[in-house]
């Protein structure tokens, strides 16, 4: 006897009929897949505008040009487009922005969308990062809580960018699992990532968010512990001249290289100058050009003796009232203040998220402690709640950002190595058919 199998739309129902036994039936039309028309060999920086692409015809699926196949394409794109389309591919094709202002942070937002998917195509970002720390970081997918009740989205075969300087774009920005009994499955198979941030995943429900992951590289190592990354270093050391409490950069460095989006010293951001036992603020009003910091004389330090007795501890405000607090100890000492001068070997340091997690820093304090340089904000290779999911042969590096939040219904680790505090596995299962199936289909299109 012989059968047939039928693949309705991506739905992925199966009918088997036998054809001697019934009768034939007319075959339900597959989702148009849209063929450019010929035209010329289209140059390699040819701009392609990707909100056109994404929003064309309605649950069709765009397959790129032959001509952009195995080459480097200039994409405009202006960020969270609702996709109207089913899918688009590629074939081994790097898509560049040409400029960090016209970058967007997110590309696509899945807002009420059943399914997706992305196939033979690299996201890359503009060389030349205007911010070496705290660099935005650009993601590919997102959404907004209870925007997404259930649905699969992949992102299938993106080539490996050799130049480790230019950064690519992440799986997925904020996603958000839903109060519904329904699954929605967030799928990555053979990326390659420069980067970090690589998935932002919120579990506040019932753990119906599935993360499936599998032939992934992640370039983002530890350049400088404890987690100074190789895409947004979190400090520099410099040599400074100080002279009548003006710091003087006289080594190749900036201070502006420590410069984020927000500013210097802004939120729970802070810019800091290390030196010797000394730590002072970076901030506007304080810098007289990118080079030169006059120090606040006002700022005490660990060691100075002041009417109410002697500062022992120095840390960051956390309840940023202010920028310091100090711990002061009843002294039978003379006032002293002290005010350096001279040549020092100093550190420029950006701070997110977090103050000296030692406690402080006191006399004792060696230049260059790590406490003194360890930022939590920015550069991690991931930052998930718990997350239910399946990975396999993921091959990362850097800081693992793992948070306490979220709910699982198990998470399975295969063959996998991660940098600094992996996650950790909870169940042995395998992938889940949904998306096993669906990598099938976008594979076989």
């Amino acid at each position: 006897m012989k059968y047939k199998v039928k693949i309705s739309n991506l739905s992925f129902d199966i009918e088997f009929e036998s054809v001697e036994d019934k009768p034939s039936r007319p075959e339900k039309p597959e989702p148009p897949v849209i063929e450019p028309p010929i035209i010329p060999e289209i140059p390699d920086r040819t701009i392609l505008n990707l909100d056109e692409i994404l929003t064309g015809e309605e649950g069709s699926i765009y397959r790129l040009p032959e001509s952009m196949n195995n080459k480097w394409v200039t994409v405009r794109c202006s960020g969270n487009i609702k996709p109207t389309i089913r899918g688009i591919i590629g074939e081994n094709t790097f898509l560049q922005f040409e400029s960090w202002d016209k970058a967007p942070t997110q590309l696509i937002d899945l807002e009420g969308v059943n399914d997706f998917f992305i196939r033979g195509i690299q996201f890359v970002c503009p060389p030349d990062r205007p911010i070496r720390t705290a660099c935005p970081d650009k993601e590919v997918f997102g959404w907004k809580r209870e925007t997404v009740t259930q649905g699969k989205f992949a992102w299938i075969d993106a080539p490996e960018v050799l130049d480790k300087d230019l950064m690519t774009y992440g799986l997925c920005r904020f996603g958000y699992s839903s109060d519904t009994n329904s699954d929605i499955y967030l799928i990555g198979k053979g990326l390659n990532h420069n980067g970090y941030n690589f998935t932002q995943i919120k579990n506040p429900y019932e753990g119906n968010l599935f993360l499936c992951l599998q032939d992934i590289r992640q370039h983002n190592p530890i350049i400088r512990g404890p987690q100074s990354h190789y895409y947004t270093p979190t400090d520099f050391q410099i040599k400074i001249s100080v002279e009548k409490g003006v710091a003087k950069i006289i080594s190749e460095n900036t201070f502006d290289q420590i410069l984020t989006w927000a500013g210097y010293n802004n939120g729970n951001q802070r810019s800091i100058l290390h030196f010797d036992r000394f730590v002072y603020d970076i901030s506007e009003e304080q810098l007289i050009d990118n080079k030169t910091l006059r120090l606040d004389m006002n700022e005490l330090q660990a060691g100075d003796v002041i009417d109410k007795g002697r500062v022992t501890r120095k840390q960051v405000d956390f309840t940023r009232q202010t920028n310091w607090s100090y711990e002061i100890e009843d002294s039978p000492e003379d006032l002293s203040r002290t005010f350096p001068e001279g040549t020092y070997y100093a550190y420029i340091i950006y701070k997110g998220n977090a103050g000296f997690s030692n406690g402080h820093v006191n006399e004792s304090t060696p230049f260059g402690h790590p406490e003194v340089l360890l930022s939590q904000g920015y550069g991690w290779s991931w930052y998930n709640e718990s997350f239910s999911g399946y990975i396999e042969n993921f091959q990362g590096s850097g800081y693992f950002r793992n948070s306490g939040g979220g709910k699982t219904k198990g998470l399975t680790i295969r063959n996998s190595s991660f940098g600094k505090n992996p996650p950790t596995a909870t169940t042995d299962h395998d992938m889940p058919q949904e998306c096993a199936d669906f990598i099938d289909l976008v594979e076989s299109l």
